[in-house]
């Protein structure tokens, strides 16, 4: 099969080609990829570059990169190593052609000054937002080194997670500092101010189109909504009331940072940051103890689980969990249903799910949440407990949520605890995405208007 791009992807190519360092902020299901590819195919036939460092999620560099690649005979002749699987040197790595690594393994290689030596033309990174903390030792290792790739791209459909902040590492990875400042201090200098905490730091509202505007030129954006004819997109919030004795073991937690427990375990938080996580662990229905083991509080959202499954009458449901104790009472309460996360054979695990096979099959969100495609038969997403981050919670949904939905909606359905920090936490989620939301409109605006 030939790859003949559409318009829009046409448009992205011309722009990564036009210049030495390009983001592609693309929605998922808009080929990030195979953009790419085409641009890496050009690249190479023409001379300009041999040999690419990718940087990608482990899913990514076993099925997404090395499948695009074989899916399409113009790009078949592409040259792609798995750097992840093989571990071999530096110094024994192929002399051209696409070098995939993982961002944790990766971490290591560039603490290796003799990975730099490798002559690399062009440095990849797939979902950049993983880089998007500056203080972490893999954007650190990798900082330093930046000058020794002659062009550089990022990839991500979520540039800013979790704010405006995110953005200052992903644009440094692409120009060193010229558009956001040389340093993360500059840029909270030159458009924030700090939080109500005094550690952390908000963007000025009012600064918020200076930032859109230094960073357009760098980057370039389209929006499946746009172009994809995508299924309309439906929330759904399940109020779940916590029984008397877990509502005062988590309002213990919450208030004075320690929980005395059934079995007599006393767990207690050093901070307010400890608290909250545990808090959250004792909305979904456990708590983790002292030792690593789990004690079970409630089945409260695993009977609101068990109505939706009901209701959905055989309907495929993907689940996603959050914490490993989630999974002892979700199977107590459907019976040994499918882990994506933990099973040994996950493509036929998938196969079968996309075939209607498995009513129910549960997962976590950072290892199924990228590179999967689980829109065969189901529509329907639910969360036991909504993460914090939103890049993770925008992938996880768009194993579903993505090109080839048939579904004429797809529901994603939140189990929300009454009167925990559930509540917060989605609505937190939602400021987070209409930030981004209004980021990612006005880059594409701004683009619309300079061309």
């Amino acid at each position: 099969m030939i790859f003949n791009p559409h318009q829009y992807q046409l448009d992205a190519i011309k722009f990564m080609l036009g210049q030495r360092h390009a983001g592609l902020l693309l929605d998922m299901g808009m080929g990030k990829t195979v953009v790419s590819l085409y641009c890496i195919q050009q690249l190479m036939a023409e001379g300009h570059i041999k040999k690419v460092l990718l940087v990608a999620p482990i899913r990514t560099l076993y099925t997404v990169w090395p499948n695009e690649i074989a899916k399409w005979d113009n790009l078949s002749g592409l040259e792609f190593h798995n750097w992840h699987e093989s571990r071999v040197s530096p110094k024994n790595l192929p002399k051209s052609g696409i070098i995939g690594i993982n961002p944790e393994s990766a971490l290591t290689y560039f603490q290796n000054k003799e990975i730099f030596q490798q002559q690399f033309d062009l440095l990849v990174i797939d979902e950049s937002s993983t880089f998007k903390n500056s203080g972490s030792l893999r954007f650190k290792a990798l900082k330093d080194n930046l000058h020794c790739f002659g062009r550089r791209w990022i990839l991500t459909g979520t540039p800013a997670p979790n704010g405006l902040e995110d953005l200052w590492s992903q644009m440094y990875l692409l120009d060193r500092g010229k558009a956001l400042g040389l340093f993360i201090s500059h840029f909270r200098t030159m458009y924030c101010v700090p939080d109500y905490s005094g550690y952390g730091y908000n963007v000025v509202p009012q600064l918020k189109d200076k930032i859109y505007e230094a960073i357009a030129p760098l980057v370039f954006r389209l929006s499946a909504k746009d172009y994809l004819d995508m299924p309309e997109l439906v929330y759904n919030s399940i109020p779940v009331k916590l029984g008397p004795a877990s509502m005062a073991k988590y309002k213990d937690m919450e208030r004075q940072f320690f929980a005395l427990l059934d079995s007599g375990e006393t767990v207690t938080s050093p901070n307010a940051g400890v608290a909250g996580g545990r808090c959250r662990q004792i909305a979904n229905g456990g708590l983790y103890l002292p030792d690593g083991t789990a004690e079970h509080i409630h089945c409260d959202k695993m009977a609101a689980l068990k109505e939706v499954v009901e209701e959905l009458q055989g309907q495929p449901l993907l689940v996603f969990y959050e914490f490993i104790h989630d999974v002892h009472r979700i199977r107590k309460a459907l019976g040994d249903v499918p882990n994506l996360t933990a099973s040994k054979h996950p493509d036929q695990l998938i196969k079968e799910f996309n075939e209607g096979k498995h009513p129910v099959l549960i997962g976590h969100p950072a290892s199924i949440g990228i590179g999967l495609n689980l829109q065969g038969s189901c529509s329907n997403v639910l969360w036991v407990g909504v993460p914090w981050d939103l890049g993770l919670y925008d992938q996880a949904n768009a194993r579903v949520y993505r090109q080839g939905q048939e579904a004429a909606r797809v529901f994603i359905h939140h189990l929300v605890a009454i009167g925990t920090m559930d509540e917060h936490v989605l609505k937190a989620l939602d400021v987070k995405g209409r930030e981004q939301g209004d980021l990612l409109n006005a880059i594409q605006v701004i683009r619309q208007r300079n061309h």
